[in-house]
């Protein structure tokens, strides 16, 4: 896997299952999506997503450009 900066972004989920398609617009740098990359997905339990605590769903996927990543959320 390329080594590739830190993306960040933050959706608020109504509703679940939730499907998200990322492109450019989700950059907060404003530049491209890397080709290939990690995404790193958490259901934060208490609303702040700024704190992480046991029992928020979490999953971690690598993912490439152009192509579908189904994550599965699991308890920490």
């Amino acid at each position: 896997m390329i080594d590739s900066p830190k993306w960040t972004w933050v959706r608020r989920a109504p509703v679940l299952p939730l499907e998200v398609a990322l492109d450019g617009a989700d950059s907060m740098l404003g530049k491209p999506l890397p080709a290939q990359g990690t995404i790193s997905v958490r259901l934060d339990g208490d609303g702040d997503a700024s704190s992480e605590k046991p029992g928020d769903l979490t999953a971690v996927r690598p993912a490439v450009a152009g192509s579908t990543t189904a994550i599965v959320l699991e308890g920490t």
